[in-house]
């Protein structure tokens, strides 16, 4: 009967893992990428070569009357340039770090718990005190409740997140921020802990991220911020800090204990804080 029970408990898990999988894989860009390859159409096009040999001609000496002044009056020099590139780099590495591991952070918290939970039972029955997969496991429902944390957080973070900042300036929002999600992640170090907590605090942290997530996108492409002349570069060292932090996100959550994660997650936060407050650049 035993071992009949941790089979089913193994083959349903199994099953709502890949159903799961298979939803949060599904390439639902392919159709919008049809939709505009085979559907939209310019209004007018020229009938002939000889009319598109013109407008090409014109167009090109429109640019060369009009391209050397218009070049000078866009460019823009900032001074710190380093500074700048350094504590964007750190914003966005923290912030990445913060949200691309939350997914396997959660479900190996939830697994913890599931253990912690286990064990108490064992200890009140008085039956042999060692723990079986099928009770640490995360099953169906809570799998169901990680795609809710992740997609309500998602969407209400950048919705947020997008609205706040046209009206918050940035030296207030995101200092506020980054002090949410540390609270936060505090809140997954305490003793007794339990599954409504956990997943509370990770949708929070999830959502707060989001929040940033607005402000990291921004600032890694800002000719203002970077200046006209190093934007190509000094973006390429940003987004090149985040796919680092989203590895190292990953990799933490995946490979070591989930309360030593949490750890140096709640340490990061600290300093993103520290970041924030120094980016006086920004209005």
């Amino acid at each position: 009967w035993y071992q009949g029970r941790v089979r089913e408990a193994v083959v349903s898990t199994q099953s709502t893992g890949r159903v799961f999988v298979l939803c949060t894989s599904i390439p639902i860009f392919i159709v919008p990428l049809g939709i505009l390859h085979c559907c939209i159409k310019s209004d007018s096009t020229p009938e002939t070569t000889s009319e598109k040999l013109g407008l090409l001609e014109e167009s090109t000496q429109n640019e060369k009357g009009a391209g050397k002044g218009a070049d000078e009056e866009e460019y823009i020099s900032v001074p710190n340039l380093v500074g700048r590139v350094v504590k964007a780099s750190l914003f966005v590495f923290i912030n990445i770090f913060q949200g691309y591991g939350s997914i396997l952070l959660l479900t190996s918290l939830m697994r913890e718990v599931n253990e912690k939970t286990c064990r108490t039972l064992h200890d009140e029955t008085g039956t042999e005190s060692r723990m079986d997969e099928a009770c640490a496991m995360v099953d169906g429902n809570q799998f169901l409740l990680v795609g809710l944390v992740t997609g309500v957080g998602n969407v209400l973070g950048r919705g947020l997140g997008y609205l706040l900042s046209k009206r918050i300036k940035f030296k207030i929002l995101q200092p506020i921020l980054a002090v949410i999600i540390t609270v936060g992640y505090s809140l997954l170090l305490l003793k007794h802990q339990n599954m409504a907590l956990t997943i509370s605090a990770m949708g929070l942290c999830k959502t707060v991220y989001s929040m940033m997530r607005c402000e990291t996108s921004l600032i890694s492409f800002d000719p203002v911020f970077f200046g006209t002349g190093a934007i190509a570069w000094a973006s390429a060292v940003v987004l090149g800090f985040g796919m680092v932090g989203s590895a190292i996100g990953n990799g933490l959550a995946m490979f070591i204990s989930p309360y030593v994660t949490v750890q140096i997650t709640v340490g990061l936060s600290v300093v993103l804080i520290g970041v924030v407050v120094s980016i006086n650049e920004r209005d």
